[in-house]
């Protein structure tokens, strides 16, 4: 069966957000009232188209850059995440890690062996390109699902190679449709991009898969606003080239955020996304 299908996040958001409004059922899990969908998936056919431009949400585009390269540098530290959005410290066990979404921590993390999970997922697409073992599951069974503050959302990711071209599979056992929602399709649609570099593959479709897909009660104002935007960009990012230029991008990043000049050359890929980091800390260091 096939899943609704957009050309990019843009549309794809305006959709979902309509379709809880409308056909959402109201549960309050913890006690505080959402409005629900349960078995939720939808396709994206371009997977760079994953900048959300809508005026009335306000997303962030150096907050996903940050929480990408926290990602791609394998980090749990909270303080990295803390400088973009203080809300990633209510998500700390500790005060100082985080514990359950750290995807990049388990998936680029060295083993005494020199390998990690994300070049052992490279190798079985390089090994059998027709093969469905290339997935990896986030939630384990010693997860303390009563009282940790912070449990994964994302159960799985899987890769596959069909009609020569990547594809990706994310599925979430809950995503907050209004605040999670945008930053984990840019999160994982770049991951898909990398990891085709990673195999030489062109991209084909990202493909997300929601179980409780939902909003809180305080913003489903603005949610009926949004859904009722015509959007018009494609919120489309340029092609990566290189491997390379992930590693300028995570260089400038951490420079930017702990306040040092950006000792790195940027090509033109990064150049534009290296500017809204800096111009990101100078809001933050204005009176």
């Amino acid at each position: 069966m096939r899943q609704p299908r957009f050309t990019s996040l843009n549309s794809a958001y305006a959709h979902l957000l309509k379709g809880i409004l409308d056909d959402g059922r109201e549960v309050s899990p913890r006690g505080i009232r959402t409005k629900e969908l349960l078995g939720i998936g939808f396709v994206l056919t371009e997977p760079r188209a994953r900048i959300l431009t809508s005026e009335t949400r306000r997303w962030s585009l150096p907050l996903a850059l940050g929480e990408l390269c926290w990602h791609l540098r394998g980090s749990s530290d909270v303080a990295s995440l803390a400088y973009y959005t203080k809300a990633w410290e209510k998500f700390s066990d500790d005060g100082t890690s985080i514990a359950g979404s750290c995807y990049g921590k388990k998936l680029f993390a060295t083993s005494p062996a020199g390998n990690s999970t994300w070049k052992r997922l490279a190798t079985v697409l390089r090994t059998d390109p027709d093969s469905r073992r290339a997935a990896v599951s986030f939630l384990s069974g010693s997860d303390d699902l009563s009282n940790s503050r912070d449990i994964s959302c994302v159960s799985s990711i899987q890769f596959m190679i069909r009609g020569s071209k990547l594809d990706m599979m994310t599925v979430m056992r809950s995503n907050d449709a209004f605040l999670g929602l945008p930053y984990d399709v840019f999160l994982f649609s770049f991951l898909q991009e990398c990891m085709g570099l990673e195999l030489g593959c062109p991209l084909g479709e990202y493909h997300h898969f929601v179980m409780s897909l939902h909003l809180y009660e305080k913003h489903l104002d603005r949610a009926k606003a949004i859904s009722q935007e015509l959007q018009t960009s494609s919120g489309l990012m340029p092609p990566l080239e290189s491997l390379l230029q992930i590693q300028e991008l995570l260089s400038a990043e951490e420079a930017i955020r702990s306040g040092r000049a950006v000792n790195v050359v940027v090509d033109a890929y990064s150049d534009p996304l290296v500017r809204e980091l800096v111009e990101y800390r100078k809001r933050l260091s204005a009176p």
